[in-house]
């Protein structure tokens, strides 16, 4: 996948990373950072990652005060530890996530099916999950534990176009 992108009034920023699958050896996926836009290059990705690229550069576009009650720009900083977070989380065959801003500057990744649910908040205030699964309601800071519950409740749903 490839965007083009207006020449950067800053040095751009690279975040390198790999997508998680199920194939044999993880694929090279860097997150490069304009001054406000990301760009997502995989060879290896979920087929919904040019959806979740689009998404996170339109919330990246949102102005101080995008809700009129004073909310902070989406911070890039934030992006990027999301998306550190997300090819932790999913599969090639998982589903796509739903991506809402914060208030406070960052983006929540929001994953619901019939009787399960896992949320992702990257924000000023760091990381924070919470999934909701058969064995009841967890929440906290980012943990081994609370990602790799999220994880299992992911890919317990397949991806369906």
């Amino acid at each position: 996948m490839t965007l083009l992108l207006p020449e950067p009034t800053t040095t751009p920023t690279i975040a390198a990373g790999t997508m998680r699958h199920k194939a044999s050896s993880p694929a090279s996926s860097p997150y490069i950072a304009t001054s406000r836009r990301i760009l997502i290059e995989a060879e290896i990705a979920p087929p919904w990652i040019a959806a979740v690229e689009r998404r996170i550069n339109e919330l990246l576009l949102l102005p101080p005060g995008w809700d009129t009650y004073g909310a902070q720009p989406i911070t890039v900083e934030n992006v990027l530890l999301a998306l550190s977070l997300l090819e932790r989380l999913v599969d090639l065959d998982s589903p796509a996530p739903i991506i809402v801003p914060t208030v406070a500057g960052g983006i929540q990744m929001e994953w619901e099916f019939d009787r399960t649910a896992v949320e992702v908040r990257v924000d000023e205030g760091g990381a924070w999950f919470f999934v909701g699964d058969d064995s009841g309601e967890h929440e906290g800071p980012a943990s081994a534990d609370l990602s790799a519950r999220a994880a299992r409740v992911i890919a317990a749903v397949p991806y369906s176009t």
